[in-house]
């Protein structure tokens, strides 16, 4: 078998799919720390330069 750059993309996208999906009650957690972490970092930079 052949592996193309298409296929491995396919692949690839299946198994992202596959570990996004399972969690569609949650809230976007991984956005929620994602959020945090910029406030903070927001947060340090306006301390550091005013």
């Amino acid at each position: 078998m052949v592996v193309t750059p298409a296929i491995t993309l396919a692949l690839v996208g299946v198994v992202a799919r596959a570990y996004v999906a399972p969690s569609p009650t949650d809230p976007r957690p991984a956005d929620a720390e994602l959020a945090r972490r910029s406030d903070i970092s927001r947060r340090q930079n306006t301390e550091t330069y005013p």
